[in-house]
């Protein structure tokens, strides 16, 4: 006969089976109730996590933003003057010939009158005094007070332009080019661009080694700035170092002639300069 005790086992490991029974069921209901859940509802909880992560990641983007929003001005003129000189037709890597176009002689150069260079001075002379950026802006013909002048020098003083010793244009410089180009731009003359420089010998160790290449790259600069501006024909430039500084008048100053040495010309001429087509073609 079966003990008591072993009544007592049997009894026990069937509530223990009905208890893990009962605890499958419960489980299994859970789960059914939670996918029942998701199916109506349509969502679920895990779209928080890359919610976050957008969202880290545009905050990250907008800190980035505003910290280049305010760069140190120093810094930033450095930067945009080298990219101009990098990308700009007017500057080039040492020894570089440019562009060649043949043998170019006189038989190519068209002198052919453009606009009358008195009527130009007047008009110029308009444009200038009613515009506050170019004050200062002198405009010289050549030879003086004659009935038929060759050549229009129109005069930028140094400090209108450029820094003591820099070739980097000034801000109120470039404002002055843009108001200038609308004018030039608007007459078939050809133009040149001609940097000067004080006959004071360059610091060693400066960006210039001679005065030649900061009148030259004045010029260059000055030349670029009207083309990004808008100018739409060739400009031809050049740079004098301080070769005029001797034809100032000596009843100048010391100081009044190393200022005046210190300009860019722009200097138009009475004909267009195009050049002419040798061979034409039907």
């Amino acid at each position: 006969m079966p003990s008591i005790g072993d009544d007592l086992k049997k009894k026990r490991r069937r509530q223990q089976e009905e208890e893990e029974a009962r605890e499958k069921n419960k489980l299994a209901s859970n789960k059914v109730f939670r996918r029942r859940k998701y199916d109506q509802d349509g969502t679920t909880s895990i779209w928080l996590v890359s919610f976050t992560d957008v969202m880290a990641l545009m905050l990250t983007f907008f800190v980035l933003l505003f910290s280049m929003s305010h760069p140190k001005k120093e810094d930033w003129e450095d930067f945009s003057q080298n990219v101009k000189k990098q990308f700009s037709k007017f500057y080039g890597m040492a020894m570089n010939p440019g562009i060649q176009d043949g043998t170019i002689n006189i038989n190519k150069v068209n002198f052919e009158e453009a606009r009358e260079l008195l009527l130009i001075q007047q008009l110029l002379q308009e444009h200038i005094n009613t515009i506050e950026t170019l004050r200062g802006i002198v405009i010289i013909p050549q030879p003086p007070n004659a009935e038929k002048p060759t050549r229009l020098i129109v005069s930028m003083p140094d400090n209108l332009l450029f820094e003591s010793g820099s070739a980097s244009l000034k801000a109120q410089g470039s404002e002055a080019l843009f108001d200038l180009q609308v004018f030039l731009d608007r007459i078939p003359n050809r133009i040149e661009i001609i940097g000067n420089a004080d006959p004071r010998p360059i610091p060693a160790g400066g960006q210039f080694p001679s005065n030649w290449e900061l009148s030259l790259t004045r010029a260059a600069a000055v030349a670029a700035a009207l083309e990004n501006y808008g100018y739409s024909r060739d400009l031809t430039m050049r740079g004098q170092s301080s070769g005029r500084y001797k034809e100032l008048p000596n009843s100048l100053t010391t100081s009044e002639k190393l200022a005046l040495s210190r300009r860019v010309d722009i200097v138009i001429f009475p004909d267009t300069g195009e050049r002419l087509n040798i061979i034409e073609f039907e």
